[in-house]
């Protein structure tokens, strides 16, 4: 890899590399520059290090767009209003996705600002939007526990559920600004600065999530014992559990993916993202919907226990 100082050419067909380019290039024997090599071969990719797919930008923005409407008609039945972190997530798929889907078009991937936008717009919104799913799941976690009974809880799922929203407020800033650092590089040095950042906030989601499903874990297996397992308790405990899990796995890929910079081998791979991050997600997103309160807390009795049939609304 070496800078573009000095690029005249590039691929014949191709665009020339505008200064400034702040991408990884590789410059063959007669100094042609290219956008980096793959296996040893020379390739014309400038952002992602592939063509994205656009059959599966498609795809994902279909399932990512249907699941953000269905948890909608779900928070309008259950009439929870903080429940909109999720649909508010679900928008941020949306528009990462048609970010993406218009990087898989032709010239979208080339070395132009728009498509260079278009990346960005792709990156940070996957990136941050998982947060809002985390956010689901602390509240959810609340219901559990007041439903369950707070005994068996080491520490008040309130304040936990507080501490970590804070603490996903900051990964979003730190996101926002690896995102606005990106936007603004005129280097490459720069650009894997701002893929730093990005990494950093990432890294602080993961956190927070290990650190939740821990907790939620050590509860459930403290209640199993002294619970009444209702199928609407299953679903919202498994559910909650479910989605958790496939949050970490996500966050697991991305801080994999990101440590070599926005170019680095992982990151030059389509499959393993769609298959680690938006696979992940749109299980994520099922698995809140059928966790939901509309489906799993209709009813509160007057009593601790859960029951299927009565109908007091929490």
């Amino acid at each position: 890899m070496t800078s573009t100082d000095g690029c005249t050419n590039a691929v014949p067909g191709a665009q020339i590399l505008p200064p400034g380019y702040a991408w990884p290039v590789y410059r063959d024997a007669s100094g042609a520059c290219f956008a980096y090599e793959v296996d040893g071969s020379v390739a014309r990719y400038a952002y992602y290090g592939y063509d994205p797919s656009e059959a599966a930008a498609i795809a994902f923005l279909t399932l990512f767009a249907l699941l953000t409407l269905v948890h909608l008609i779900l928070n309008i039945v259950s009439r929870r209003i903080w429940l909109v972190t999720t649909v508010i997530g679900g928008v941020g798929e949306i528009i990462g996705w048609v970010g993406r889907y218009r990087s898989s078009q032709p010239l979208g991937n080339d070395y132009s600002d728009r498509s260079q936008a278009n990346f960005l717009i792709n990156v940070v919104s996957l990136s941050i939007c998982p947060t809002f799913f985390s956010a689901t799941c602390y509240g959810l976690l609340v219901l559990v526990v007041r439903d369950l009974g707070s005994d068996r809880a080491r520490i008040r799922p309130r304040l936990l559920a507080i501490i970590l929203i804070i603490a996903d407020a900051v990964a979003i800033l730190i996101q926002g600004a690896g995102g606005g650092l990106a936007g603004g590089a005129d280097t490459f040095a720069k650009a894997q600065t701002a893929a730093r950042v990005l990494l950093a906030g990432i890294v602080v989601q993961l956190a927070c999530m290990v650190i939740f499903t821990a907790f939620t874990l050590d509860y459930v297996l403290r209640a199993r014992t002294t619970t009444t397992w209702t199928w609407r308790r299953k679903l919202l405990v498994g559910g909650l559990l479910l989605a958790s899990v496939l949050i970490i796995i996500r966050g697991a890929y991305r801080s994999a993916e990101l440590k070599d910079g926005f170019l680095g081998d992982l990151a030059k791979e389509e499959p393993p993202f769609l298959g680690a991050d938006a696979a992940m997600m749109v299980l994520c997103m099922l698995a809140l919907a059928i966790a939901h309160p509309a489906i799993t807390l209709p009813a509160r009795r007057r009593s601790p226990e859960l029951d299927d049939d009565n109908a007091e609304k929490l």
